[in-house]
C-alpha cells in the first residue's frame, strides 16, 4: 500500500523544487557605479515610483530625496531587470524600484 504513495511523493518533491526561485545575480553582473557626470540621462525617483526603464550600455543618474547616484547598465544580456536598492548607496532609496533593461541596440543582430 505504501508503494502507491511513491509517485505522489515524487511529484510533490518535483513541484517544490520547481517553485524554488532562482538565486539573484551577483551585483558584479548588474553593471558598475559610475560618476554622475558620465550619465546620459537623469531619472528622478519619487516615493510612488515602482520601476524605471533603461537601456543596456546606458549610464543613468538617479535622484531620490536630494541624494544622487549613477549606474552604468553594462551587464550581460541575460540580466533584464533588478531592484535598484541592490546597487544604490545606503540611505538613498527607501522602497524597491525595479530597473527594466532593454537590450543594448549596439548588440542587436542586423538582417539584410
Amino acid at each position: 500500500m505504501h508503494a502507491r504513495l511513491i509517485p505522489y511523493l515524487f511529484v510533490a518533491a518535483l513541484t517544490a523544487a520547481c517553485a524554488t526561485p532562482f538565486p539573484q545575480q551577483p551585483v558584479s553582473l548588474l553593471g558598475i557605479a559610475a560618476p554622475a557626470n558620465m550619465a546620459s540621462k537623469t531619472i528622478v525617483l519619487t516615493p510612488g515610483m515602482t520601476h524605471v526603464n533603461v537601456t543596456g550600455g546606458e549610464v543613468v543618474q538617479f535622484v531620490s530625496g536630494g541624494k544622487t547616484f549613477a549606474w552604468s547598465f553594462d551587464g550581460p544580456l541575460e540580466v533584464s531587470s533588478f531592484d535598484l536598492m541592490r546597487v544604490a548607496p545606503p540611505g538613498v532609496l527607501d522602497h524597491p524600484v525595479m530597473a527594466y533593461i532593454a537590450p543594448n541596440p549596439m548588440y542587436r543582430g542586423w538582417r539584410d
